[in-house]
């Protein structure tokens, strides 16, 4: 059999799984509302914003900060008319700040601190030849 018997355009394969249908359906019209909210966003904020769900003429955005979520909240009621002159009626926008995952591969480096300045002063008083440097020294330390 040739192999171009068992090569199935994506679509066709998908059509005959009903749950794949319903998701390949709403992943369609997420991705066609993320483009209609991205082109009424600034572009720095459309970038990281993106539809997540859509209930109960509830729409829900997804973006990685509190800063970008003040300025979708703010373009809220643009957007729901802009959603509406094509065709999708929503009563409210909710906005989930969702920050962007860690790399796994980047482990928990342990925190350098450093040590107080009356010890970095200690030690420098004891490397320095000079009298009236570590006199001076002193004086800060005791301020410390």
């Amino acid at each position: 059999m040739p192999l171009s018997d068992h090569l199935k355009p994506f679509d066709t394969a998908l059509a005959q799984e009903a749950h794949l249908v319903s998701w390949l359906r709403r992943y369609r019209l997420e991705t066609m509302l993320t483009d209609t909210v991205r082109r009424r966003l600034p572009r720095l904020v459309a970038e990281q914003t993106r539809v997540t769900d859509l209930r109960n003429g509830q729409l829900k955005l997804s973006v990685p900060s509190g800063a970008v979520a003040t300025v979708v909240k703010q373009h809220a009621p643009d957007l729901i008319k802009a959603l509406a002159s094509q065709g999708y009626e929503f009563k409210s926008i909710l906005v989930h700040v969702q920050p962007p995952r860690r790399n796994k591969s980047a482990k928990n480096t342990e925190i350098k601190r450093m040590p107080p300045p009356r010890a970095l002063l200690c030690e420098l008083e004891r490397k320095v030849s000079s009298e009236r440097l570590k006199q001076a020294i002193r004086k800060l330390m005791k301020r410390c």
